[in-house]
């Protein structure tokens, strides 16, 4: 039961970020809800669980957008691990230690794509999509943490689980 959650959970957040999030676009920037996934799923899970969500994102979502495979594998992938990581080292129900890790995520996700795609130099990278988009998606994990770790605890008679995938 718990792996269809996970699956639910990472199929409305793609659907969500190809469909509704180009609405609130800011600039090149768009709130980046898979990266959020992928970070609260390490965190929840640990580094293996973390990784291999993170790879299995990754590739899909390098398999979507028609360019190269690798870069965000590379990337969720290594937010998986991170967040797995971070997780053993700080508490992994409070909020800051989930924007630390997300805002962590979002400067790796911005470095890897730009030095994989050759995005142009570092500081117009920096000015123009890592800080709009460490902005961004700080603010927005906060409420998708709340609906990712309800939507995981509560099951279907509406009492709370406490379900753990082997680490």
């Amino acid at each position: 039961m718990l792996y269809t959650r996970i699956l639910v959970i990472v199929f409305v957040s793609l659907v969500l970020q190809v469909t509704l999030c180009p609405i609130f676009r800011l600039g090149a920037v768009c709130p980046n809800l898979v990266l959020i996934v992928v970070v609260l799923l390490g965190t929840n899970y640990g580094i293996r669980n973390g990784a291999w969500l993170g790879a299995v994102i990754g590739i899909f979502v390098d398999t979507l957008s028609g360019e190269s495979i690798g870069p965000y594998l590379t990337t969720y992938l290594l937010c998986g691990v991170i967040a797995g990581i971070l997780a053993k080292q700080v508490s992994r129900q409070h909020w800051l230690s989930i924007l630390l890790i997300t805002f962590m995520g979002t400067i790796l996700e911005g470095l890897v794509i730009g030095l994989w795609t050759g995005h142009g130099e570092f500081f117009s990278l920096m000015k123009n999509i890592l800080l709009p988009g460490m902005v961004y998606n700080v603010l927005v994990c906060i409420p998708v943490s709340q609906l990712v770790e309800n939507f995981l605890k509560v099951n279907i008679s509406g009492e709370f689980a406490t379900h753990r995938l082997p680490r």
